[in-house]
């Protein structure tokens, strides 16, 4: 079994609004991945992200539906099953920089596509 090759990514940012607003929330998603960039995350903000995580982790842990897509994902990547366990121990080793350096290195955002759906007209 080949690894999936990691030669590119997809990042996606998106969330639901009125029209009028599309403006003003792509303004404040350019100012939050600036601030990633300059910064990272505070450490406030990283605590409350890992800790996010680990509940979603625990519920998902506890379905059958996690437990084959996970086993699936390492079986056709060619990634130690045993691997899956380590999530807790790599979330708990996230910090602010390592944040802020994947977010300049992957956040380009000379590089993006912005899509907006707007609701059909009557």
């Amino acid at each position: 079994v080949n690894a999936v090759p990691r030669m590119n990514y997809t990042s996606t940012i998106s969330f639901s609004s009125r029209p009028e607003l599309t403006d003003s929330l792509w303004s404040a998603t350019q100012r939050s991945i600036a601030a990633l960039q300059a910064d990272g995350p505070t450490a406030e903000e990283l605590a409350r992200f890992v800790a996010q995580q680990q509940r979603s982790s625990e519920v998902a842990f506890r379905t059958n539906d996690f437990w084959t897509a996970t086993l699936m994902q390492r079986v056709r990547v060619g990634e130690p099953i045993a691997s899956i366990l380590d999530w807790s121990r790599r979330l708990a080793a996230l910090t602010p920089v390592a944040i802020r350096d994947a977010a300049r290195k992957v956040l380009d955002m000379t590089r993006l596509a912005r899509f907006v759906l707007l609701p059909e007209q009557p």
